[in-house]
């Protein structure tokens, strides 16, 4: 399916992390990489600890992280500790479907 682009008419109001991609491609390192994350307490590393958990303690917990926007145009938010505490919900579920059933999208 084909899908019109979307062409922003105004300055992003938080200015893009990523302004030279060939600058940071040429700079990356795996050691850099593992350095940005925070890691699970005790040890190891989890997506959704980096995606969300570290975030819901964060000074931007009370952000939007995920807003759903339903075919009736009904709006829904949802804050990052509305979403770290669905995905620890998720985890932690002695019988959870192999494919997630709740998706987060962080916002930068």
């Amino acid at each position: 399916m084909d899908w019109e682009t979307i062409h922003k008419d105004t300055a992003p109001v938080v200015p893009p992390r990523l302004t030279d991609y060939e600058e940071a491609r040429a700079a990356f390192t795996w050691d850099r990489a593992r350095g940005a994350l925070a890691g699970l307490p005790g040890g190891g590393l989890s997506i959704a600890h980096e995606a969300v958990d570290r975030r819901a303690v964060s000074q931007r917990a009370d952000k939007v992280a995920l807003r759903c926007i339903a075919r009736d145009d009904a709006v829904t938010d949802a804050n990052v500790p509305a979403c770290a505490s669905t995905t620890r919900t998720h985890h932690s579920s002695p019988r959870r479907p192999a494919v997630p059933t709740f998706l987060v999208a962080h916002a930068p």
